[in-house]
């Protein structure tokens, strides 16, 4: 009887462009600079493209976007916070994975197309012959933590374009290791003693919030986010915290919103109402909360999937399921309104933070009362 044996892996479905009038062939690449498996017996390998003899007849997947096939790898049970990454500076892509069941972080190095070719064949045993075998694509390298990771971020922290990692934990703490560039030298870490971080969602994230030139690092917390700027030595200063208006807040996101150039901060939560707050940078620094009204959902991507140079907001939304991307809109609305949207600026918590007042004055000189 043979037996079925189930892991837990990375699935990856490889797309491919072929030109015109041109099909790509197995164990070769159609799209530049992406590596090839060969074909082996014991190794899984792509399924063949369409032939040139079904070419008239497929066009749209001869000289349209067309994927090749899965390639499997395997991992340890209980793997989170997949990130993909440069990480050897070699123009190849690969990924990160956080591996709590043996305190470590799990590095796929992505081969070169000779050290793929050069790959053997991993051996499949007489008693285990339903045995899923990685394929040969990556090389696996693992960085221990000695913590329970909750989030991690791969990212150039320090200018020296090579990306550098951090993560947060339990012992509760950020810990940020910059890594040598390739070539020479050795790693330096520094430790931040936070404690009340989230330990769900996405709470890392990486961008320059002080229009410096050079990038920070944020950290999400239960009422707060921590800033941690990089100073002209390549280190990060000591964390600033920024009060947050909601508590509930499960994610953030660093980009450029508003097409200004400048990033812009972003909290995300659970809220049915405004689970979106927005800090966007001017001159001065990141200003007030903007909430925004967008349905509930479940989860949440901010990109650029425009290429207008303003980032978009991907979600799936709660109620339905569907994929919904939404747009900063800062024109002007039309008609007139009463009112313009709420800014917010939340207050450190503390004895007084029940104590509050009303007023009104003309803050920003346009003519009209404030409040």
């Amino acid at each position: 009887m043979r037996r079925l044996c189930l892991c837990s892996c990375i699935l990856i479905l490889l797309g491919s462009r072929a030109l015109p009038g041109q099909v790509a062939q197995p164990g070769q690449p159609a799209q530049p600079g992406l590596p090839a498996l060969p074909a082996a017996p014991e190794e899984r390998t792509a399924p063949e493209a369409p032939s040139a003899s079904t070419a008239s007849t497929t066009s749209s997947a001869s000289e349209g976007f067309w994927f090749r096939g899965l390639e499997i790898f395997k991992t340890d049970a209980g793997t989170s916070r997949l990130r993909c990454v440069d990480w050897s500076s070699d123009g190849l892509m690969d990924i990160l994975l956080v591996n709590n069941a043996r305190a470590t972080i799990d590095v796929f190095v992505q081969k070169t197309a000779a050290e793929i070719a050069s790959s053997e064949a991993k051996p499949v045993e007489f008693d285990n012959v339903n045995e899923i075998a990685s394929d040969a694509r990556f090389r696996k390298e693992s960085f221990l933590t000695e913590k329970r990771v909750f989030d991690l971020l791969a990212d150039d922290l320090n200018g020296d374009g090579t990306p550098d990692l951090a993560y947060y934990g339990d012992p509760k703490e950020l810990v940020v290791v910059f890594r040598p560039p390739p070539g020479g030298g050795s790693e330096t870490r520094q430790r931040f003693a936070i404690s009340e971080a989230r330990a769900f969602g996405r709470g890392l994230a990486a961008g320059d919030l002080n229009d410096d030139g050079r990038t920070d690092l944020v950290l999400l917390g239960s009422g707060s986010t921590h800033i941690l700027f990089q100073g002209p030595d390549g280190k990060l200063a000591e964390p600033v915290e920024l009060p947050s208006s909601e508590k509930g807040n499960s994610s953030l996101a660093v980009a450029d919103l508003d097409g200004d150039g400048r990033k812009d901060l972003l909290l995300a939560g659970s809220g049915s109402v405004e689970p979106v707050r927005v800090r966007l940078q001017g001159p001065a620094g990141l200003g007030p909360e903007v909430a925004i009204e967008t349905p509930a959902f479940r989860s949440i991507l901010v990109a650029d999937i425009t290429g207008d140079a303003r980032s978009e907001l991907v979600v799936v939304q709660g109620a339905t399921g569907r994929l919904v991307i939404f747009g900063l809109e800062t024109a002007a609305p039309e008609g007139r309104a009463p009112f313009g949207r709420m800014r917010l600026f939340p207050l450190p918590a503390g004895e007084e933070a029940g104590k509050a007042t009303l007023t009104l004055g003309d803050v920003d000189g346009d003519g009209l009362a404030d409040v």
